[in-house]
């Protein structure tokens, strides 16, 4: 089988699924597998653009080397996976625009004969599989559903929160899910079964409304002059061509449009000299590929850990941490609807005001 993965991935999470499903599909079962980086394809043709939403012109579209070879691959598939993370319970700006006729019409998926999803996110709402998989039946109409992967990873969503204590690793039985959705996929594809999944009921993207609203509040993130060291790397990127160097101006250091800016934090998760944050809130890197996420796998060409393969399992005393606890701070994790937050509580500030809530309902009584 001639397998393709679209994967829209920023800190890592998804493409680390993609690539493991890739991995398990043709070293373990002999299928040829392609990736496409589907953040690459939003980035080369400006798509996602908040300052002009318009689609790029058919000759900007004609002479993108990334699509043509994008193309050619989804067009000899015989099966099409499709991946994206969550944030704001939906797919990331651009992916409206990525999927649209003018860019990936749907007769380049004419040859498929299955598909499925897979997604990562933060908390346990949403309903990515829904969104996805009615994506691709609208392009794979000949094609048969087998699945709808759902992985439950560190959250890198930039909140507005006090700097938290620690990292969250990726749990071994979410890892161990990805292998066993691999397994259940090649049954189906080799016919070992003729029992299918059900296909998600449909439900339509609609729109960035939300990620504009929670740019706003974010707002672009902020460079620290005395670590950043100009090497270009947030500017290469940032999937929205928000943020360029322009030395006339700031002698070097990266600029951000911040009416271009998406606040995805893909800037930030992947700078080398961690000189990147977020003004509202003391903000700490979490699930960044950078460095690897369990022992023994090895670094991209460019030092990231971005399309890393999974190893069989993670040990079980894996521990990613990025600062010590705080001994009169704690981090507590709730949800709120189908967000999950984290609250940090200061032990010695908390007491005081409970000290003095206590004493003025004590003089109103008395």
């Amino acid at each position: 089988m001639k397998i393709v993965l679209i994967t829209i991935s920023s800190t890592g999470n998804t493409a680390y699924a993609a690539h493991s499903i890739g991995s398990d599909l043709s070293t373990k079962y002999n299928h040829e597998v392609s990736h496409i980086d589907g953040l690459e394809l939003i980035k080369q043709l400006h798509l996602g653009n908040r300052q002009n939403p318009d689609l790029p012109s058919s000759e900007s579209i004609e002479e993108c080397g990334a699509l043509t070879a994008a193309r050619d691959l989804i067009s000899e598939a015989d099966v099409v996976g499709l991946g994206a993370y969550a944030t704001m319970l939906k797919p990331q700006p651009g992916y409206g625009d990525l999927f649209s006729e003018t860019i990936l019409p749907q007769s380049l998926f004419s040859k498929a004969r299955y598909y499925f999803v897979y997604f990562t996110q933060g908390g346990k709402g949403g309903k990515m599989d829904r969104i996805l998989a009615t994506t691709l039946s609208k392009k794979c109409t000949s094609a048969q559903f087998t699945g709808a992967l759902k992985l439950i990873t560190p959250d890198s969503t930039p909140l507005w929160q006090p700097e938290k204590p620690f990292r969250d690793p990726w749990q071994e039985t979410e890892v161990a899910k990805i292998h066993t959705f691999s397994d259940s996929l090649n049954t189906i594809f080799v016919g070992l079964t003729t029992t299918l999944p059900a296909v998600p009921a449909a439900l339509e993207y609609n729109g960035t409304k939300s990620h504009a609203s929670f740019a706003k509040r974010i707002k672009a993130p902020v460079v620290d002059r005395t670590l950043c060291v100009k090497c270009g790397r947030c500017v290469r990127e940032c999937p929205y061509n928000a943020i360029a160097i322009t030395g006339d101006i700031e002698d070097g250091f990266p600029i951000f449009n911040a009416q271009a800016c998406w606040s995805c934090a893909r800037c930030f998760h992947h700078c080398p000299q961690d000189a990147l944050n977020y003004g509202m809130g003391k903000t700490q890197l979490r699930s960044r590929m950078k460095k690897p996420i369990v022992p023994g796998l090895s670094a991209d060409t460019d030092g990231s850990y971005q399309n890393a393969v999974a190893p069989e399992s993670i040990p079980r005393d894996v521990q990613l941490t990025t600062s010590k606890p705080h001994p009169c701070r704690t981090c507590h994790r709730i949800f709120v609807g189908n967000r999950c937050c984290e609250v940090t509580l200061y032990v010695v500030p908390t007491l005081v005001v409970i000290g003095l809530i206590v004493m003025i309902l004590l003089l109103v009584l008395l």
